[in-house]
């Protein structure tokens, strides 16, 4: 009954109605569009496998108090290869621009350098081809390449056949080994570590082709790496067995070296999880005020057929009088 007459009174007063609707929708479609943002960006997990157990590696010292996170040194993370026993796999990766040559216009490709488990570790598998293996990622040997779904359509042709084929990268002949599916995402900017700068579009993967046994423990800082743990394993143990495992290259530099573990899911968002955070909180506090003046304009409204309703309601009960021609009265 109540809903019939709050309808019937709308839809005398269209205006006011048509207002009212309008601004609501506004508030909740702008709350509705940032939580969708939020949600996808904050909520919702990373698109590679188990991502619960993947975080993003860094080194620090206490002397270097001006620098809090200091990229990898290759011959520490061999190390934690060796002796973190908490750790699954991992994968040291930095930014690269690549020259691309031969067929159609010379073009410049962002990508990345990586050494070879860097896929089996986000747990990605190609939509063509395959991934890197270790053979791939020999010193001297190391002329293969795995490149994105948006490089295959527009170098390549969108050829199935491209697999196996050879590109010029750095006027150098490369084999294509794999095309990553089209919703493959790297992380971009420092979202894999510090003083690491990713291009927001990673379109050509290349092994790096150590040679270990080369790799100086003293400095040389200047890898990203990621680490899957073991399912189970407690990421403040695994960070204590990567610091004990470069105790000894951090006694020769003179510096207390500690090992850092991140969770790679905060280190995609963090950069942007205060300021969504405020847009949203932003956001649903305009809804709330919209929702509260359009409350207080409807309460002034009722106010006012409250007045006329009292006034009907007196005339109903007020007594009958003739109001017939005054000959009729006075007879």
């Amino acid at each position: 009954m109540g809903m019939r007459h709050a309808l019937r009174v709308l839809s005398r007063e269209k205006t006011f109605a048509a207002f009212a609707i309008l601004t609501l929708a506004l508030g909740i479609g702008a709350v509705t569009t940032m939580f969708t943002v939020v949600e996808g960006v904050l909520l919702k997990p990373l698109t590679y496998k188990e991502p619960g157990r993947l975080f993003a590696a860094a080194e620090s010292a206490r002397q270097l108090a001006s620098i809090p996170r200091l990229p990898v040194n290759a011959a520490h993370f061999r190390s934690w290869q060796e002796q973190c026993h908490s750790c699954e796999s991992g994968a040291l990766v930095n930014p690269a621009t690549f020259n691309l040559t031969g067929e159609g216009e010379p073009e410049q490709i962002e990508g990345a350098t990586c050494t070879w488990p860097l896929f089996q570790v986000l747990g990605v598998k190609p939509q063509l081809g395959r991934t890197f293996v270790e053979s791939d990622d020999q010193p001297g040997a190391n002329k293969f390449v795995v490149v994105s779904d948006s490089l295959w359509r527009r170098r390549l042709g969108a050829d199935p056949g491209a697999v196996g084929k050879t590109i010029r990268i750095d006027d150098e002949p490369h084999t294509v080994v794999g095309v990553l599916r089209p919703d493959f995402r790297f992380p971009s900017g420092e979202q894999v570590g510090p003083l690491n700068q990713f291009p927001r579009r990673t379109e050509i993967f290349k092994p790096m082709g150590f040679n270990w046994a080369k790799l100086r423990r003293v400095g040389q800082f200047n890898f990203a790496a990621l680490i899957r743990l073991k399912p189970g394993a407690n990421p403040a143990r695994a960070e204590a067995e990567m610091t004990t495992a470069v105790a000894d290259a951090g006694h020769d530099m003179r510096i207390e070296l500690r090992a850092h573990l991140v969770p790679l899911q905060e280190q995609v968002t963090g950069g942007a999880r205060a300021a969504l955070t405020l847009l949203l909180t932003a956001v649903g506090v305009v809804l709330l005020i919209v929702c509260v003046n359009i409350g207080n304009l409807m309460l002034v409204r009722a106010n006012n057929h409250a007045r006329d309703a009292a006034i009907r309601r007196a005339l109903a009960r007020a007594p009958a009088t003739y109001s017939g021609p005054l000959s009729q009265r006075a007879c």
